[in-house]
């Protein structure tokens, strides 16, 4: 995410903190020497302030993303694809599966994969399985479909939403193993991780909202030595991303409900057939349908990215890097978040960038 999206988004925050009558102490500008005076003419530098530092350790760029997510879905509502390839596929993808937000978006993708790998000849048919895209020897190199969400299981849900939210409160690579040990019944296996290696405290940000940002704002000015109060994180919130008011930027997400942000699949895999999966709109709804299947005598492996709070568990763990084929058991179970090919193209060079 471009620093730059950071840095107007500070001095909106600091500007409302200081209307709401926040003291700020003039030390949180300090590092590297750096002056209040040559912040305002140069962006490049904000970032290297205490100010800074805490914000952007406290807000991570899947919050931003988030919130840019919020507005892109008014105003131009994801048709969600997926490009799911073979898994002997020759083309150089992120995942077995991937998502965008559009069939134009996905069949750009495509084209441009077998592009770089040198195919020339190849051709596309469009049946009921989607697009697909196959070599002159009749090997499928992708196929494109839009993505149909999966309607959770009845029970389960609010347990799953409280397991998010709790794993989006820094909490460390032990704590957040037991939270999922303990929704899905299952008991921690700590020998999946390496026991020397340090248990560092994340704010895992897995169940994202504009709730859970604003307490990231009231934790960033508390590692600066400065108490504001619930009401205040929110205002500042909003200020960061150019609102008047946390009621205006709250109204944005309670007319986005409907949707997806985050795509999620459920994969079966037998021996080494092809894999049967399941898209689900939301984290929680997918965390609910895979505690369904999973056997709780049987060990897993957890998965948690802090950077782009994305979930990838497996029943069992992987052993080796190709786990489709190398473990040696029957079924396999996969529950993760679909990479977002084009989550990475938002930053101030497009309209939602330049809040």
């Amino acid at each position: 995410m471009s620093n730059k999206i950071y840095c107007v988004g500070i001095f909106r925050l600091v500007k409302k903190a200081t209307q709401l009558g926040v003291t700020l102490p003039h030390d949180i500008w300090s590092l590297d020497r750096v002056l209040p005076g040559e912040l305002v003419y140069q962006h490049a530098r904000i970032y290297k302030t205490k100010l800074a530092h805490a914000v952007m350790d406290h807000i991570e760029d899947q919050n931003i993303r988030y919130v840019f997510r919020l507005f892109d879905r008014r105003i131009n509502p994801p048709q969600w694809h997926c490009i799911q390839y073979p898994l002997d596929c020759i083309l150089d993808r992120v995942d077995d599966l991937e998502a965008l937000r559009s069939k134009e978006a996905a069949t750009a993708h495509v084209l441009g994969l077998i592009a770089e790998q040198g195919i020339v000849d190849f051709s596309t048919t469009v049946n009921d399985s989607g697009i697909v895209y196959t070599t002159d020897d009749g090997e499928i190199l992708a196929t494109i479909s839009e993505m149909e969400f999966a309607t959770p299981p009845d029970t389960g849900m609010k347990k799953a939403q409280q397991l998010l939210r709790n794993a989006s409160s820094g909490k460390s690579e032990k704590e957040l193993f037991e939270l999922f040990a303990a929704f899905f019944g299952v008991t921690a296996n700590y020998d999946l991780d390496d026991p020397g290696a340090p248990m560092h405290s994340y704010d895992y940000a897995v169940c994202t909202s504009l709730g859970s940002l604003a307490r990231s704002i009231k934790k960033a000015f508390r590692v600066l030595s400065i108490e504001i109060s619930m009401g205040h994180a929110q205002e500042l919130t909003a200020a960061f991303f150019n609102f008047d008011s946390w009621n205006r930027l709250i109204a944005l997400e309670r007319t986005s409900s409907t949707g997806s942000i985050h795509p999620m699949a459920v994969s079966v895999y037998r021996f080494e057939d092809q894999p049967e999966h399941l898209f689900f709109a939301s984290p929680s709804e997918a965390l609910c349908h895979f505690r369904t299947m999973i056997s709780p005598e049987k060990r897993f492996e957890i998965n948690v990215c802090e950077i782009y709070g994305t979930i990838d568990l497996y029943q069992p763990p992987r052993i080796f890097e190709h786990w489709i084929f190398e473990v040696p058991v029957a079924l396999k179970l996969r529950c993760y978040s679909i990479p977002q090919i084009d989550r990475y193209d938002i930053d101030e060079s497009t309209p939602i960038g330049r809040l």
